[in-house]
């Protein structure tokens, strides 16, 4: 007989772990869709030949790649800060696109006709085969592009969870653990599945997620069931001058099994 045993981080938001120095707690940090001039990469050569001169030697030879995203704060200056790892599982990759990300010079992103800082998304196709400098950046522009604009209508007046005052909090956390446990039962207890699943999410300010979907995941058996779960949670809004708002969080749940 096995006690389930399924945790979830239902008091506190996960952003990822900064890879860079963070943004002053004093700056608000906007979303790309809160911009009206977006951040755009200026030099992607420079940052291909980067990728290119601190490959893994152990992957390039052995023919391995790497897709991996990292989200983080374009500064006014146009320097990269908080960069924050949210989707790549080979670790090897993690120092190697630290080096690449932090050679990443923009054109500031503004609003209301002021440069400020903008959290935007960045995909990093790591290939073993090397590309043409100027293939490579513009394999990288298009990405950047693909990943970043045009912004998402239904994310504007939406905040980086960094930049609220109060954050939103889990209010319904006895029927989360339950519909874990319920989902675990009717789906995963064959293979006894352990892992962690990360989910990124807009609490709007009724405290109802919505767009959920997966950054992270060790066991993708786990993705369906996580995503149900997510979708059920309630929170109370987060707050910015005492007045809810909608605002992008990433959560993790652990889904465990105690024999």
């Amino acid at each position: 007989m096995k006690t389930i045993s399924i945790l979830a981080v239902l008091g506190a938001l996960w952003c990822g772990a900064p890879l860079v120095a963070q943004a002053p707690a004093s700056d608000t940090v906007f979303t790309s869709a809160h911009a009206q001039v977006q951040p755009v990469v200026l030099n992607a050569s420079e940052v291909a030949q980067a990728m290119n001169e601190t490959y893994p030697q152990a992957r390039r030879q052995a023919g391995v790649g790497a897709s991996v995203t990292v989200s983080l704060v374009v500064a006014p200056d146009g320097s990269p800060l908080d960069v924050r790892m949210i989707s790549g599982d080979d670790t090897a990759f993690v120092q190697p696109t630290l080096a690449a990300v932090s050679r990443l010079r923009f054109s500031p992103g503004q609003v209301n006709g002021r440069a400020a800082n903008v959290r935007l998304e960045l995909p990093l196709d790591w290939r073993s085969r090397q590309a043409s400098p100027a293939d490579a950046a513009a394999e990288l522009e298009a990405a950047w592009r693909l990943a970043n604009s045009p912004p998402d209508p239904g994310a504007v007046g939406t905040y980086d969870v960094n930049s609220v005052e109060v954050a939103p909090r889990l209010k319904n956390e006895k029927a989360i653990t339950g519909a874990m446990e319920a989902e675990y039962d009717s789906l995963l207890a064959e293979d006894a599945s352990s892992g962690t699943v990360i989910v990124r999410m807009r609490i709007g300010a009724d405290g109802v997620p919505t767009r959920v979907h997966v950054t992270s995941s060790t066991s993708r058996r786990l993705d369906e069931a996580t995503i149900r779960v997510a979708g059920m949670m309630r929170f109370d809004a987060a707050r910015v001058t005492n007045r809810p708002v909608a605002v992008f969080v990433e959560i993790p749940l652990y889904w465990t099994v105690e024999p």
